[in-house]
């Protein structure tokens, strides 16, 4: 129930001498804080199950935009006279002992869907500081009017398996731990110190919670992508809807009679016994010649698909999908230059989306540092995080560009395997497997006196 707070006995770093009092909150206090920021959570999501159930469609484009956000490491310069090209190894190991090669895909997802999501970094003894994903319906952060990076408290509220409610306040200073004092069956929560740690002093001296904001703006922050394609989702289910529920009016269309003599009763009324039931399974037949049958013209359903294929263009257009990603038979006879083009709004999109997750991710690397004690890379505010390439490039294409920026340019091979699209992991692998050492490949023989560097591209142990 506790596992957003630091395991006992955790190594942090050395308090203050004089740590800042504690500041104590009053039951009214809490209460009241916890209202305002549930409120606040609960209208900024009031939909959001509904939205669920109705994002089919957009859970596929969504995933289309936000699946080549790949991290693939961290320069931190920390005060050295070179910046590592290669990639910080002490971030990556903290990158790495997290899983977040397969979390930071979730949290992008939910960025990307709800508008934000948060990270929190936590002490661990002996051990890389611990870095959770936070979902936006349980975390919220508070921070300073004017300046969205200045962070001035957080509070995560959940629900642990027991049926209590279990909330925690984030300070810069310190740290608050609440948990309801009955199960959780009503609206209103009344909230008491947890008994095991209500508490206690915040050792990092910032608060451990960072949000990585989708698209935002200057007033709301993060924006969900799904706001301007959600009523184009609407009316496309509502045509769908309606085509369902017509099938069967086109599959049997209506039928008519003239010239038919109604059957009646002895008393002169129309008996029911007698009247025309079209199915099936029954045949009309009448015994005057004058009686003629025929039926209505059945309904088209292009009348539906048309303003469905309009709405779905619509759809690509709003939130910059390329159209045969929806639609598979809109790609037929496109050249490789007409689907780049198309793609050229897409990749503009997650570009821009790196660098909004960007600067979240070297922010939770530098509380990160924090809490390991390195307040080199901590204070590091040139920190950098290292993208793939969010484009799609044939291999063919990228290798001629490493080619001709050796060949004409000079530029040093490991820039021109980044080109190629080999991560910092793998440069150093290359280089190593090569007896080179770094900036060798470019400015002077490799180690193992193999080869004319000024020529060398790609290594020979992985040439083709």
């Amino acid at each position: 129930m506790a596992d957003d707070a630091p395991d006992k006995g955790t190594a942090t770093p050395d308090a203050p001498a004089n740590p800042p009092e504690l500041r104590t909150f009053t039951q009214e206090q809490v209460n009241d804080l916890l209202a305002r920021q549930k409120g606040d959570v609960q209208r900024r999501y009031a939909d959001y199950d509904d939205l669920k159930q109705r994002a089919s469609k957009l859970d596929e484009i969504e995933a289309e935009k936000q699946t080549d956000l790949e991290v693939q490491g961290f320069r931190f310069d920390a005060g050295s006279a070179e910046l590592d090209q290669e990639g910080d190894a002490e971030a990556w190991a903290i990158w790495q002992a997290n899983n977040l090669d397969a979390l930071s895909v979730v949290a992008h997802t939910e960025a990307v869907k709800c508008g934000r999501a948060y990270t929190m970094v936590q002490p661990r003894p002996g051990r890389q500081p611990r870095i959770t994903i936070e979902s936006p319906m349980q975390v919220i952060v508070a921070t300073e009017p004017g300046d969205p990076s200045e962070r001035l408290a957080a509070l995560k509220r959940f629900v642990g398996d027991d049926g209590y409610a279990y909330s925690t306040i984030y300070l810069p200073n310190s740290v608050h731990r609440f948990r309801s004092k009955d199960a959780v069956s009503q609206t209103q929560v009344e909230w008491a110190p947890r008994p095991d740690e209500p508490a206690g002093h915040n050792p990092l001296g910032v608060v451990p919670v960072v949000a990585l904001e989708n698209s935002p703006d200057i007033l709301d922050g993060g924006r969900s992508d799904l706001e301007v394609a959600t009523p184009i989702q609407d009316a496309l289910n509502l045509y769908c809807l309606d085509m369902q529920r017509s099938s069967a009016s086109h599959a049997s269309p209506q039928k008519w009679a003239t010239g038919w003599k109604v059957p009646r009763a002895l008393d002169g009324t129309v008996s029911n016994t007698f009247a025309l039931k079209a199915s099936v399974s029954s045949v009309w037949a009448a015994e005057s010649a004058d009686t003629k049958f025929g039926q209505l013209s059945p309904g088209d359903v292009a009348n539906y698909i048309k303003p469905i294929e309009t709405y779905v263009n619509h759809l690509s257009t709003v939130t910059g999908t390329p159209a045969y990603y929806i639609n598979g038979s809109s790609v037929s006879n496109l050249s490789a230059d007409a689907v780049k083009a198309l793609d050229t709004r897409l990749v503009y999109r997650g570009k821009r989306k790196c660098l909004s997750f960007g600067d979240g991710w070297e922010e939770t690397l530098r509380i990160a540092f924090l809490a390991k004690g390195d307040t080199a890379r901590a204070n590091a505010m040139s920190a950098e995080t290292i993208w793939a390439d969010p484009e799609s490039r044939s291999l063919a294409q990228t290798t001629d560009a490493a080619v001709k920026m050796r060949e004409s340019l000079d530029v040093p091979a490991e820039v021109a395997w980044q080109t190629v699209g080999f991560s910092p992991q793998q440069i150093k692998q290359m280089l190593r497997m090569n007896g080179w050492t770094p900036g060798g490949a470019a400015n002077g023989p490799p180690t193992n006196g193999q080869g004319d560097p000024s020529r060398v591209v790609l290594p020979p142990s992985i040439r083709t």
